[in-house]
């Protein structure tokens, strides 16, 4: 089998899609259609109503008195059940508004423990911050030393993201440093970014991107990692000119760049062959904390 040819900088595509992952709520509503019953005709010859005299003047007004003071005893009754109903009402409301809570603090509880083990080990410097859980992401790159990027909704300046990350090569003989699955972050408007990376030669590698030129911040070796295939827990923790990268929670190196100070998020992932369908990244279980400003 022929090697790929192996290239020497990185090329961004020229055309990228910035599809940013949305959060949407859905409401059920329940129709309860009321139906009407007719009464029944019967073909059945009926005898005359009985008739009765009508009321003469004082028996009619004793007639409207006790309507009346049957109106005013049923509407405090109809008043206590609307109230009744109300009551339960807001308490249904609130016991779903505690129970979503309680739900949302058991997703986010093992992400903030890792932000309290980060904070603990200084790769940051505060834990307090805002929990998002984002939607999987998988594509695959055929162009060899080039590399994509989907952008996800969130522009935050410090912030821990990790994922569950799968590849998958096309080819056993890559340019392994130049096939890898990542993230973008601090993408500004004007298309400035960074990439981190771990590339299947087993090192992290640190790019800024800045008017369309690449540039190379560093790469540290973190060890072997499976290749044409693998897997790996990837985690990036970013705070101010603070910039920490992971796999598999060990740390591989904390490095310090202060040139892009915000922007979009974004996973990545980098090419190292033109064959079939080039390099494949899936990744799942995305988590997001974005630190509060300090």
């Amino acid at each position: 089998m022929t090697p790929d040819t192996p290239g020497v900088a990185f090329v961004t595509r020229t055309s990228l899609e910035h599809t940013g992952a949305r959060l949407f709520l859905a409401a059920l509503i329940l129709l309860l259609p009321a139906c009407s019953r007719g009464e029944p005709t019967s073909s059945a010859p009926t005898s005359s109503p009985s008739l009765e005299p009508a009321p003469q003047p004082a028996q009619l007004a004793a007639s409207l008195l006790a309507t009346a003071d049957a109106r005013a005893t049923l509407a405090p009754r109809q008043t206590q059940t609307q109230a009744m109903l109300a009551t339960r009402q807001g308490e249904a409301a609130q016991a779903a508004t505690s129970n979503a809570l309680v739900q949302a603090t058991a997703y986010a509880r093992p992400m903030m423990e890792v932000v309290q083990t980060l904070v603990a080990a200084g790769s940051v410097s505060r834990p307090d911050g805002e929990y998002h859980n984002l939607p999987d992401f998988g594509a695959n790159l055929a162009q060899i030393n080039h590399y994509d990027y989907l952008l996800s909704e969130f522009a935050p300046a410090d912030f821990v993201v990790r994922s569950q990350v799968e590849w998958l090569s096309a080819s056993e003989t890559s340019n392994w440093s130049s096939s890898g699955c990542g993230y973008v972050f601090r993408l500004n408007a004007r298309g400035d970014h960074y990439l981190a990376f771990l590339a299947l030669d087993g090192r992290f590698y640190l790019y800024r991107n800045l008017k369309e030129t690449i540039q190379s911040v560093g790469s540290w070796y973190y060890g072997e990692v499976g290749r044409p295939q693998g897997k790996a827990e990837l985690m990036l923790a970013v705070e101010g000119a603070r910039i920490s990268f992971f796999v598999d929670g060990h740390r591989v190196h904390t490095q310090e760049d202060n040139t892009l100070s915000s922007g979009y998020l974004g996973f990545a992932l980098v090419s190292g062959t033109n064959r079939q369908s080039g390099m494949d990244c899936q990744a799942t279980d995305l988590e997001l904390w974005i630190l509060e400003p300090g």
